[in-house]
């Protein structure tokens, strides 16, 4: 799951949905740094629409999700 933070409505969904059509765009064989591990990014799968949650606990900021399935494999 993808979430995102932003002031309003608009821009939320507006960042948003530029990550899920980067998700749909993906390259074959990206590869992504987490935690000092390095993945392959084999394919973004079921990627879902840009979902509104509500604000967030504490902070005047509205969150936006994405679910999706991610196929990765550890390289390094």
């Amino acid at each position: 799951q993808v979430m995102v933070r932003a002031r309003t409505k608009k821009v939320g969904y507006a960042k948003a949905s530029v990550l899920q059509a980067a998700m749909e765009a993906v390259v074959y064989l990206s590869s992504v740094s987490y935690d000092g591990s390095v993945y392959a990014v084999h394919a973004f799968g079921d990627v879902g629409d840009v979902l509104p949650v509500g604000y967030e606990e504490g902070a005047n900021r509205l969150i936006h999700t994405i679910n999706v399935t991610v196929t990765i494999r550890q390289i390094s």
